[in-house]
């Protein structure tokens, strides 16, 4: 029964890698993306070839599989073209410390807050626009308020925002908090809720980009590499829970911290909301750590 489940899970690897990588070729040559990081590119596939080196055995077929599966698996190469995640990392801190602050416990409760009624350059649309769009807040709010107000006595104003968010709006923000870590510990399965529905991400932005200029050719390769994948999650954990011996709780343990800390830094230092182009790195974990079955059979055989 073992052999015949790993021989399933590998055979299905196969199929729907070769599958995922001609979607992904026709999916670049007719994609019209504004700006396409070459270096991006270049940055991922050289952090994935190092991966295969130390993760997957020589000298077997799977691995090359395995790498043109993380290739062309649509979040991961979304991300790899995108330009601002270099080696697949997530975005650069979007500003300083008050700013992150201001955005991550204040943001969407400004328009609630009699304190910044004071300031007579700040109008009510100012406000309401700040608290429902991040965009405003980083490209129209910060600026104006750095514009108008002593760069010594703005950080002092932030701080104030922040100490009165959390100390009126507590308990509607820790749910807030703890859906968004949520989103990010699940990430590749996160894109699938946040289309049917879920709130607080950027996916749905992310995918009229990425169908763009592709129409339903883009749709049909992006929902194929998610539903694909949950058959791929579906059959590692069947794998590994019919062959103990690949369960290492090291391996567990090492994924666990990796994937807390991403979340965490994509929580607090990148722009509000979750972004798949962010946990290209928790994905291409949960891919690795579900075919460790393959990569023990690969090196046995």
């Amino acid at each position: 029964m073992r052999k015949l489940i790993k021989d399933i899970n590998r055979f299905y690897l196969y199929i729907v890698t070769a599958v995922q990588a001609v979607l992904a070729l026709i999916w670049l040559i007719l994609c019209k993306h504004a700006v396409v990081s070459v270096l991006g590119i270049v940055s991922a596939c050289a952090v994935l070839c190092a991966v295969g080196f130390f993760f997957l055995p020589k000298g077997k077929m799977t691995k090359y599989v395995i790498a043109a599966y993380l290739l062309t698996f649509p979040l991961i190469l979304d991300t790899a073209i995108a330009p601002g995640h270099l080696a697949l990392l997530p975005s650069a801190p979007a500003g300083n410390v008050e700013e992150l602050n201001v955005q991550r416990f204040a943001w969407p409760y400004l328009v609630r807050m009699s304190y910044l009624s004071k300031f007579d350059f700040l109008d009510e649309t100012d406000i309401r626009e700040a608290s429902s769009s991040t965009d405003y807040l980083w490209n129209e709010f910060f600026p104006v308020m750095e514009a108008n107000l002593d760069p010594e006595f703005l950080p002092e104003v932030y701080r104030e925002v922040v100490k009165t968010a959390l100390k009126t709006y507590k308990s509607v923000m820790t749910p807030v908090l703890l859906r968004d870590l949520a989103y990010h510990i699940v990430s590749p399965i996160t894109p699938y809720i946040n289309l049917c529905g879920a709130k607080g991400s950027l996916t749905g932005k992310n995918y009229n980009a990425f169908i763009l200029g592709t129409d339903g050719f883009g749709r049909i390769y992006f929902w194929f590499g998610l539903y694909s994948f949950l058959g791929l999650l579906i059959l590692g954990v069947v794998n590994l829970f019919t062959d103990r011996r690949f369960v290492k709780v090291k391996t567990f343990v090492f994924g666990f911290i990796t994937v807390a800390a991403i979340s965490l830094y994509d929580m607090y230092f990148t722009v509000r909301g979750f972004d798949y182009k962010n946990t290209a790195w928790i994905t291409i974990l949960y891919i690795l750590l579900f075919l460790i079955p393959l990569r023990r059979e690969n090196v046995d055989n």
